[in-house]
């Protein structure tokens, strides 16, 4: 279990090339550490109390709108806990106030790893 300077973070993505990356990105924090890792939205949402994240990275490109199906599932458990949604273009993401009813920052596949660094340091305060 990570200790308290050190931020939590949970990733959910079906494509195994973006969850190494985003897992090495990570890891190369000092103080961040990937604590739970999954590509299956109903397992995500069974460990999600148990992991218990400073921040989530859901993306949007689950297979059959799951992706915003987890947010709201995650929203519903923890309203207030930090996601940072990994889209594909703009548009993609709900903006509407039920999307909105945490913290959330979106970030576009196409930037460079440094701005999923950024946004989950800017959801956090850090």
């Amino acid at each position: 279990m990570p200790s308290k300077s050190v931020i939590a973070v949970m990733i959910v993505t079906n494509h195994p090339v973006m969850l190494e990356g985003l897992r090495l990105r990570v890891e190369q924090q000092p103080d961040m550490e990937v604590i739970c890792e999954y590509d299956n939205p109903s397992q995500t949402l069974r460990d999600f109390r148990r992991c218990g994240p400073d921040v989530t990275l859901i993306d949007l490109q689950l297979p059959r709108g799951a992706g915003l199906r987890l947010m709201n599932a995650i929203r519903a458990i923890c309203p207030s806990t930090p996601l940072v949604m990994l889209a594909n273009y703009p548009g993609e993401v709900d903006t509407s106030p039920r999307a909105g009813q945490g913290p959330t920052r979106v970030v576009y596949k196409n930037l460079a790893s440094e701005q999923i660094i950024l946004a989950i340091r800017e959801i956090l305060g850090r």
